[in-house]
């Protein structure tokens, strides 16, 4: 493990795994991206220390995950995943702001949730999570049906497992 970060021990631990299924793999470019979404182990580690405290749905938990995702985004300017994360969380930090009568709070979140989906998609409009978070944009935050028929439509198209994607 030495000289070696998350990303790169993931991608090993992939190909040993698909190896044992007797699948090989094609041996990765020294620069293409690794299955984690980023290169940058230290971006990782924020990404996924702001996603346990995301999880965890409340507000005090959302707020905290906020300056984890802006630091593995500080570390990797074009981590997708980050991006589409940080959106997300501010999405259901919308619903806090709303909830307690905090509007300019709330337009705060929604612009910044905007912000994020709008730089998750830009980098990388393959992914299922970037068009997740636009698709719920675009259903609850700003009421635009159709855009946000075509996100979750095409989110599904990725993953037919994203059920909250198929919920929009």
């Amino acid at each position: 493990l030495k000289g070696k970060n998350t990303p790169m021990i993931a991608d090993e631990w992939e190909a040993k795994i698909l190896e044992s299924f007797g699948v090989k793999l094609a041996k990765r470019e020294a620069n293409s991206l690794s299955i984690l979404g980023t290169n940058v182990g230290d971006a990782y580690d924020f990404y996924r220390r702001g996603r346990e405290n995301f999880i965890l749905l409340d507000e005090e938990s959302l707020e905290a995950a906020i300056p984890l995702l802006k630091k593995a985004i500080e570390l990797d300017p074009n981590y997708s995943d980050a991006y589409a994360t940080l959106a997300e969380t501010y999405q259901r930090l919308y619903d806090y702001r709303n909830f307690t009568g905090d509007r300019i709070g709330a337009e705060k979140m929604k612009i910044f949730g905007l912000e994020a989906a709008s730089k998750a998609i830009e980098l990388s409009p393959e992914s299922s999570t970037a068009n997740r978070v636009n698709s719920f944009y675009y259903y609850y935050m700003d009421p635009d049906f159709e855009k946000s028929k075509l996100y979750a439509q095409k989110a599904v198209t990725l993953d037919p497992k994203d059920a909250e994607a198929a919920m929009r």
